[in-house]
């Protein structure tokens, strides 16, 4: 965690989100008691018993609790704190503070030209008399500038141990770069501190999913079918389909039986016998199989005469006379309407044409045709035994394979039912955990997957407006995330009078 202003002695106080043990997707909102959060302290290579925090923390919002260190627990290198509740509902976290010198610590150098060694004053560092100290293993003094009293020549501090007259000034090259070192190496520290508190939602996933831990997010389905008995299920039913398929149902609950590929039309029984009755009439009494089509002749003795006359009672009117009846089919235009068209008769040449073809007819009607009506007579006879076939199967196998499909069926819907139990009557129902993890998901799914597709009133585009867009004058311009594809445009309406915000509580 970030460890900014957190100095040894000093009071810190910090915030820090906390989860349910329970529920890793849900924040934890609850209380402690004494014991459950504990401060270790480090001084050196040495750590002290861990005791019990003296403020407990506080829930501030949504799972955020603020953390109270008075001075003396700050007192340390390193301050880990360590929850371990027993009594409540939260994931065991340990948090490292390290602590930085207080600023009073800090060297400090009052001005950039000291006459002596004397002159130097550094908080925390050894302090150097030169009246009493020695110095040791220092070969030369290159330089010296300021007051200096009498050098008699080059001194050679290893051997010279009388000082005494000697003043000493020096550059502050040497101190400035110590103070610079040091807070380089406290920002590398709090980089790396802060870097330990830094988790990823990677890092997260691959601790839910590694090992056995993904085990819990699991849905039990030990109770649903195998993918290969579906498939046996499912091999069975197309093959069920298939049949089922080329069944026809004119009337309900019963089944249309057609003759074979090739046999011809719908051969039901009562079919059958329509057939044989028009053939019979077709054939008349004394018809074989060596006649023709002129012994197919009907007769139609007795259609004139007395046979066409009406059964109706007498017309009590009185008849229009032959003249009348010619005068008024004669008078103006009428006639025309009884006036054949004869436009589209046929010429004498042309019918001269229709009775050689009639005469050809009628050669091949004595030769060509009844051979034909004889392999007609052949076919029919194959038909018939077809429809015999279909007969015995319609009243053997069809049967016996619908009790099986109908068995196969209610196995089907025994899985069926079995399948909707699991899921429930609207689908699969969702936990909260689940959605929790689907919303995790979302908010963590960077913009680029979507921005190329994504329409101007989407989150996408929101989320670019604030990562990703820029001002001039007027014109709001929202790149992608590339920063150089323009999304979208807008206008802004500018109010030079109007309070700029400054910033949000």
């Amino acid at each position: 965690m970030a460890t900014s202003g957190a100095y040894s002695g000093s009071a810190f106080n910090f915030s820090y989100l906390l989860v349910k043990a329970s529920d890793p997707t849900a924040f934890f909102t609850g209380s402690f008691t004494a014991g459950d959060v504990k401060v270790v302290k480090r001084t050196g290579s040495t750590c002290a018993a861990a005791t019990n925090i003296t403020t407990l923390p506080t829930h501030q919002y949504e799972g955020v609790f603020k953390f109270q260190l008075s001075a003396t627990e700050m007192t340390a290198d390193e301050v880990t704190i360590v929850i371990n509740a027993a009594s409540a509902d939260v994931v065991d976290e340990a948090i490292s503070i390290v602590t930085e010198p207080t600023p009073s610590d800090v060297l400090e150098v009052a001005s950039a030209s000291v006459s002596g060694v004397a002159d130097f004053k550094a908080t925390g560092f050894s302090t150097f008399n030169p009246a009493s100290d020695t110095v040791a293993n220092v070969t030369t003094v290159g330089s010296v500038s300021g007051s200096v009293g009498s050098v008699v020549a080059a001194v050679t501090a290893g051997t010279v141990s009388d000082k005494t007259g000697y003043s000493i000034s020096g550059s502050l090259t040497t101190l400035d770069a110590l103070d610079t070192a040091q807070d380089s190496q406290h920002s590398a520290t709090q980089s790396a501190i802060s870097g330990l508190n830094n988790i990823s939602a990677s890092d997260v996933y691959t601790e839910f999913t590694s090992g056995s831990n993904e085990d819990v997010f699991k849905a039990n389905v030990s109770g649903l079918a195998t993918a290969s008995a579906l498939t046996t299920v499912d091999t069975e039913v197309g093959q069920i389909k298939a049949k089922t398929d080329q069944l026809t149902f004119t009337v309900a609950n019963q089944v249309d039986a057609n003759a074979l590929t090739g046999g011809g039309g719908d051969a039901t029984a009562a079919n059958q016998t329509s057939i044989i009755n028009h053939l019979t009439d077709v054939k008349g009494a004394g018809w074989t199989s060596t006649d023709n089509l002129a012994e197919i002749t009907e007769d139609v003795t007795g259609l004139n005469g007395d046979a066409m006359r009406g059964t109706d009672g007498a017309n009590t009117l009185t008849p229009p006379t032959a003249a009348a009846i010619y005068s008024e089919f004669t008078s103006g235009s009428n006639e025309d309407a009884f006036k054949a068209d004869v436009s589209g008769l046929a010429t004498a040449s042309a019918l001269s044409t229709v009775d050689s073809n009639v005469d050809a007819i009628l050669v091949d009607t004595g030769t060509t045709l009844p051979s034909t009506l004889s392999t007609i007579e052949g076919k029919v006879d194959t038909v018939d035994s077809n429809v015999d076939a279909v007969l015995v199967d319609t009243g053997t196998t069809i049967p016996a394979t619908l009790s099986t499909m109908d068995g196969k069926i209610d196995t089907i819907d025994t899985v069926a039912d079995s399948i909707l139990s699991d899921t429930g009557t609207d689908g699969v129902a969702l936990s909260t955990a689940t959605l929790q993890s689907i919303a995790d998901e979302i908010l963590k799914r960077d913009v680029d997957n979507v921005e190329a597709t994504a329409n101007e009133h989407t989150l996408a585009t929101i989320i670019l407006c604030m990562l990703e867009s820029s001002r001039s004058n007027t014109t709001w311009t929202i790149k992608r995330s590339d920063g150089a594809t323009t999304h979208v445009t807008k206008t802004l309406t500018l109010d030079a009078t109007a309070n700029p915000v400054t910033g949000v509580d």
